[in-house]
C-alpha cells in the first residue's frame, strides 16, 4: 500500500515480480514531489514506531539511472511497496521525487527511493535530479548507486556530472556541520555501488577498481579548503561494490540475501552502517529527522550555485560538445571506409601515420571552433581527452582490421606450426612441469623466429609494415599463438584423467626416455607400475597451472603412493599463489581427475599384458646381422629390392651346396641305417642340388623339342 499523508490516503499497488512470502508489504510514503517536500514526515515515524528511538536508526538511500531496477531491488530486499515498472507499459519513469519506507525485519533502518536519473521526461533540464543526490548524501549514511555491469565506464551511465556537482556541495555542508558540532569529521557516508547483471566475465576487482578510480578522480577535482586539501576521500566516505547476477536467475535471490544481511545484521563483518552511529551520537535525532531533511530540502532549492552555471559556461560546453561531436562523426567516416577497404582486400600502405596525422588536424579544427571559449580552458581540455580517446579507440579498431588482413598470411603459417607442434604433445611428452613449461614456451619462441619474424620482414620490405607497425603486429600475433596454446591446454586439462591413464600405460613399457623396453608381464605391476604411476602424476601437476609465463609459480601436488592409489582423499594440493585466471584446474577438480586415472590403472595394465603378446620376438640371426651391419645399414638393405634379390639368392646357392656336400658325405661316410633312411631322397637332391651333366642337358633338350 502506498500512503500519502498530504491527501490522507492510501491506495495499493500491483508488485511485478515474486517475493519471499511475508505477512505484509511495508508502507511507502511521498517525501518529496517536484519541489514540494510533504509535511506528515513526522507522522510516519511514529505510526511505524520509529519516533522514540533517538540515534538508534540508519538510513539507506538507492539512486541510480531511470528504469534500472532500484525501487524493485529494495522491494525484494527489504519487502517494500514501492512502486515498479510494469514491463507491458514500456521502459518509462515510476518512480517521482522521493519516497520514503521503512524495512521490513528491522525497526531503526528507514528507506528512501529516488526518482531514476537522466529521465526523458526530464528532458535536458538535470538541475532537479542533481538536487535529489544532494539530498539523498544529505540524509543517508548509505548511498547505493544502482547501475548495470555494461554501465561501467560509460560517463553520463554512471551519474559521473552529478556524483561530482553533489560530492562538492555535500562536502561544503559536511564542513559547515562539523564546524557546528562536536563532531570534527561531520558525518562520514558509505558508497555502495550495486553492480547488476554480472555476468561473471570480467573479474570483480578490475570492475572494483574501476568504479573506485572514477570517484577518486572526482574528489580530486573537488575544491578544498587548506586545512583539507591533503584529506584522502575515505576520510570522509567508505566505498564498497556488490555485484547482482540478473534478476531472471535463481543466484539473484541467494545474492540479495547476502546483501540483506549487510543492511540488517549488526554481527556480520561487512555491516553496512558501523561508522552511522559515530556522527548520529552528536547529529540529528530521529524525533528532529522531519525538520532537518525540510531544512535541508529548502537550503538545496536556495543554492543557486548547485547546478545552474552561467549562461558563458553552457554555450562554451554547448559549442564544445558540437565541435567535437562533427570531428568524432568525421573520424567515425574515415574509420569505416578504411575498415571496408581492408575487407575487400585492398592493401593500404602507411595507414598508422596517415591516422594519426588525420587525428592532429581534427584536434586543431577543435581547437580553432573553440578559441573565443579559453577562458573555459578545463572545459576544453576535458573535451579534448575525450577527444584524443575516440581517436585512439578508432586507430585502434581499425588498425586490428589491417593487421588482421595484412598478416593473414603469415598468421596462418605461424599458427599450423603450432598446431603441429600441439599435437606431438601426447603420452610420449615429459610432464616434469619444469620440462613441459619450458618445452612449450621455447615452441611459442621458435614460431616467432621461424615463422613470424621472417614473415613480416618481408612484409616491411613490400611497404605494407613499418617498423613501428610490425612491432605491434608481431606482438599481437605471438597473443594469438598464447590464446591458441591456451585454449589447447584447456581441452587437456578438461581430460586430464584419462591423460594420465595414457602416460601411465607409455611408462609401463619405456623407459624414462621413451625407449621401448623389453618387459616381462608378471613384472608390469610390481615393477614397472609405481615409477609410471609417479610419472603419470605429474601429468596433473603440470597442466594444473597455466605458466607460459616464466614467473608463474608453480602448484605443487602430493599424491598417495601407488599400493595407497585408491585414497584420493590424501590428494593435497599446496596453495595456488599464481592469479585466477592462471588456473587451468581448480583446487576441487583436482581430486575428482585424480579418482578418474586410478580408475583406469587396472584396464592399461591389462593393455600393456595384451601390447606385450602382440609385440614380434626376432630370431637370434637378426640380431646378429644388426650387430655384424648396424641398425642403419640393415634399414637401409631391407628397404632395398636390389639388394634383397640379392641377398635371397645368395643364402639359396649357399644352401644348396651346404644341403649337397652334407648330404654326400652321410651316404659316404655315415651310418649304414641313416643311408638306408637317405637314398629315397636320392631323385630329389639330384634333381634339386646337382649340377646336370652334359649327357643330360642333352637329353633333356631333346625331350623338350
Amino acid at each position: 500500500r502506498v500512503c500519502n499523508f498530504r491527501t490522507g490516503g492510501c491506495i495499493s499497488m500491483t508488485e511485478s515480480i515474486e517475493r519471499e512470502p511475508e505477512a505484509s508489504t511495508m508502507p511507502v510514503y511521498h517525501l518529496i514531489d517536484g519541489d514540494l517536500h510533504h509535511k506528515g514526515f513526522g507522522s510516519f515515524l511514529k505510526q511505524e514506531g520509529l519516533a522514540d528511538r533517538e540515534y538508534d536508526y540508519s538510513v539507506l538511500a538507492v539512486f541510480g539511472g531511470q528504469s534500472t531496477g532500484k525501487s524493485t531491488l529494495l522491494n525484494r530486499l527489504f519487502n517494500t511497496d514501492f512502486a515498479e515498472m510494469q514491463a507491458d507499459d514500456g521502459r518509462q519513469q515510476t518512480t517521482q521525487g522521493v519516497w520514503l519506507s521503512r524495512a521490513s525485519g528491522s525497526n531503526r533502518l528507514l528507506l528512501l527511493d529516488f526518482e531514476g536519473a537522466d529521465s526523458a521526461e526530464r528532458g535536458e533540464d538535470h538541475t532537479f535530479e542533481k538536487k535529489l543526490g544532494l539530498f539523498a548524501l544529505a540524509m543517508a549514511d548509505v548511498l547505493l548507486i544502482n547501475l548495470f555491469q555494461y554501465e561501467i565506464g560509460r560517463r553520463n551511465a554512471m551519474s559521473v556530472p552529478l556524483l561530482e556537482n553533489i560530492l562538492q556541495i555535500n562536502f561544503k555542508i559536511q564542513l559547515q556541520l562539523a564546524e557546528s558540532q562536536t563532531n570534527t569529521r561531520g558525518s562520514k557516508k558509505l558508497l555502495m555501488f550495486v553492480v547488476r547483471d554480472y555476468d561473471g566475465r570480467t573479474p570483480k576487482s578490475k570492475l572494483s577498481d574501476q568504479l573506485l578510480e572514477v570517484i577518486t578522480q572526482i574528489w580530486s577535482r573537488i575544491t578544498k579548503p587548506d586545512q583539507n586539501k591533503d584529506d584522502e576521500l575515505q576520510r570522509w566516505f567508505d566505498f564498497r561494490v556488490q555485484f547482482l547476477p540478473h534478476i531472471s536467475l535463481p543466484a539473484f535471490q541467494d545474492a540479495v540475501v547476502v546483501l540483506r544481511d549487510e543492511f540488517l545484521k549488526e554481527s556480520t563483518e561487512d555491516y553496512a552502517f558501523k561508522s552511522s552511529g559515530e556522527w548520529r551520537s552528536s547529529g540529528v535525532v530521529i524525533g528532529e529527522l522531519d525538520s532537518y531533511s525540510q531544512s535541508c530540502w529548502e537550503a538545496i532549492k536556495s543554492d543557486r550555485d548547485i547546478n545552474i552555471p552561467e549562461e558563458k559556461e553552457l554555450v562554451a560546453r554547448h559549442r564544445a560538445a558540437e565541435a567535437s561531436k562533427k570531428i568524432k562523426a568525421d573520424a567515425a567516416q574515415r574509420a569505416d571506409g578504411i575498415k571496408q577497404q581492408l575487407k575487400n582486400g585492398e592493401v593500404i600502405k602507411g595507414l598508422r601515420k596517415a591516422f594519426k596525422a588525420s587525428m592532429e588536424a581534427g584536434l586543431i579544427a577543435f581547437r580553432e571552433e573553440t578559441q573565443q571559449f579559453s577562458r573555459y580552458q578545463d572545459i576544453l581540455d576535458a573535451e579534448m581527452v575525450q577527444l584524443r580517446e575516440e581517436y585512439a579507440e578508432k586507430i585502434e579498431s581499425t588498425m586490428e582490421v589491417f593487421y588482421a588482413s595484412a598478416c593473414k598470411s603469415v598468421d596462418r603459417d605461424a599458427k599450423d606450426a603450432l598446431a603441429t607442434a600441439t599435437k606431438k604433445i601426447d603420452s610420449s611428452q615429459d610432464y616434469n612441469p619444469d620440462v613441459f613449461w619450458l618445452f612449450l614456451r621455447k615452441s611459442i619462441d621458435r614460431i616467432a623466429q621461424d615463422k613470424l619474424a621472417p614473415g613480416l620482414a618481408n612484409l616491411v620490405k613490400e611497404g605494407v609494415l613499418d617498423a613501428e607497425e610490425k612491432d605491434i603486429c608481431c606482438a599481437k600475433l605471438k597473443e594469438g599463438l598464447e590464446t591458441m596454446l591456451r585454449y589447447s591446454m584447456d581441452e587437456k586439462a578438461a581430460t586430464v584423467g584419462d591423460l594420465m591413464a595414457d602416460r601411465f600405460l607409455f611408462r609401463l613399457l619405456h623407459d624414462a626416455q621413451g625407449i621401448e623396453e623389453s618387459v616381462k608381464a608378471d613384472e608390469l605391476a610390481s615393477v614397472r607400475g609405481p615409477d609410471a604411476f609417479v610419472d603419470a602424476c605429474k601429468v596433473l601437476e603440470a597442466l594444473s597451472v597455466w605458466r607460459l609465463k616464466p614467473d608463474t609459480p608453480a602448484r605443487h601436488i602430493e599424491f598417495p603412493t601407488y599400493g595407497g592409489r585408491n585414497e584420493s582423499e590424501q590428494v593435497l594440493p599446496q596453495a595456488c599463489a599464481a592469479v585466477d585466471d592462471d588456473v587451468l584446474i581448480p583446487s576441487d577438480k583436482l581430486r575428482e581427475n585424480y579418482t578418474v586415472f586410478v580408475g583406469k590403472i587396472d584396464q592399461k595394465l591389462l593393455e600393456a599384458k595384451l601390447s606385450l603378446k602382440d609385440r614380434l620376438v626376432l630370431p637370434s640371426w637378426v640380431y646378429i646381422i644388426i650387430f655384424v651391419l648396424g641398425i642403419d645399414e640393415m634399414m637401409w638393405a631391407v628397404s632395398n629390392p636390389v639388394v634383397i634379390i640379392a641377398i635371397v639368392a645368395g643364402i639359396y646357392l649357399f644352401a644348396k651346396n651346404l644341403v649337397r656336400q652334407i648330404y654326400y658325405d652321410t651316404l659316404r661316410n655315415g651310418n649304414p641305417m641313416v643311408k638306408g633312411l637317405l637314398v629315397p631322397l636320392n631323385p630329389f637332391i639330384d634333381q634339386y642340388f646337382t649340377e646336370p651333366t652334359g649327357e643330360q642337358k642333352s637329353a633333356t633338350a631333346k625331350k623338350n623339342d
